[in-house]
């Protein structure tokens, strides 16, 4: 991602202009929402009677929509259980309009926040990246936990380190 950054945005600060050719900055982001979904369950009334597999569905029901349980299913993603950024380049074969993607919901019913929440997240987080180096302390141990959202279990303790500007690295 740093080198994606640098070719994209050189010296200058990292500007709104610069997040929509942040590719990989982008899939890594949709990737780690693909596997770690903000929401825990989606809650869904019927409005009509229908089936759901060999479940009858009343209409009136309240439907729990889980976008974990929908981004790990190896019908609907290759390789569900892995992070796999590159997979939103292969021409979103994983999320062809089924509705497997749904990290900010899905349909008449989406965050109308999720543009906004994605721009701002790209800013932020080439902004971090560029500046700092991450290190995860005892990586092995976090876990996450459904609550409403989903979070670490516990605190996720990391190292940062300021990273020296690119001209004191010798980069031009």
């Amino acid at each position: 991602m740093r080198a994606e950054i640098e070719a994209v945005v050189g010296e200058e600060p990292v500007c709104f202009e610069h997040v929509k050719s942040l590719r990989l900055l982008r899939n890594v982001f949709r990737e780690a929402l693909r596997l770690y979904p903000p929401i825990t369950f989606i809650p869904r009334v019927a409005a009509e009677a229908t089936r759901i597999g060999e479940f009858r569905i009343k209409k009136g029901a309240m439907i729990m929509v889980s976008p974990w349980t929908a981004h790990r299913n190896r019908l609907l993603w290759k390789d569900a259980e892995y992070f796999d950024p590159d997979r939103f380049d292969r021409g979103h074969d994983d999320d062809d309009g089924r509705g497997a993607f749904m990290s900010f919901g899905l349909g008449p019913r989406v965050c109308v926040g999720a543009a906004f929440a994605t721009v701002e997240s790209g800013l932020i987080l080439a902004r971090l990246v560029r500046r700092y180096d991450f290190e995860t302390l005892d990586a092995d141990s976090v876990r996450p936990v459904a609550r409403l959202t989903t979070r670490p279990a516990r605190e996720v303790r990391c190292r940062v380190r300021l990273r020296a500007p690119a001209r004191d690295r010798g980069v031009r």
